[in-house]
C-alpha cells in the first residue's frame, strides 16, 4: 500500500497535467494482469479455489483496496501540494526506484 500511494504521489506531484493519462495506464496494466497471466492458486486448497468469490472476485477486490485505492489518494496528495523542488523530486524519483529494484530481487 505505501509502494502504491508513494507511486501516486509521484504521478501527482510530477506529471500534473498527464496525471489521468499515467493513472489510467497504471489501472489498465494492473487489470489487465488479471485477465493476460494466467492466475496460479495454491494445489492444497482445491475446494476454496473452486468457489468463484476466491477464483475470480477476491483477486480484483485485494488489486481494488492494496493498490488501486491507495494510488488514488496519492495522486489526489500529490496534486494539492505545491510543485516539489527538482531535488526533492529527484530524491522521491530514487526512492521508488530503488524499492522497485529491490522488490524484483536486482
Amino acid at each position: 500500500m505505501c509502494w502504491s500511494w508513494a507511486g501516486g504521489f509521484a504521478i501527482g506531484s510530477l506529471s500534473r497535467r498527464t496525471n489521468w493519462v499515467n493513472g489510467a495506464l497504471f489501472c489498465f496494466v494492473l487489470f489487465g494482469e488479471l485477465l493476460a497471466v494466467p492466475q496460479q492458486h495454491n494445489p492444497f486448497n482445491p475446494l476454496v479455489f473452486s468457489l468463484t468469490f476466491y477464483r475470480v472476485l477476491f483477486p480484483l477486490l485485494l488489486r481494488i483496496v492494496l493498490v488501486l485505492l491507495p494510488l488514488f489518494w496519492g495522486v489526489r496528495k500529490g496534486l494539492r501540494l505545491a510543485i516539489l523542488p527538482p531535488i526533492q523530486a529527484t530524491l522521491a524519483a530514487t526512492a521508488i526506484a530503488i524499492m522497485t529494484g529491490l522488490a524484483a530481487g536486482t
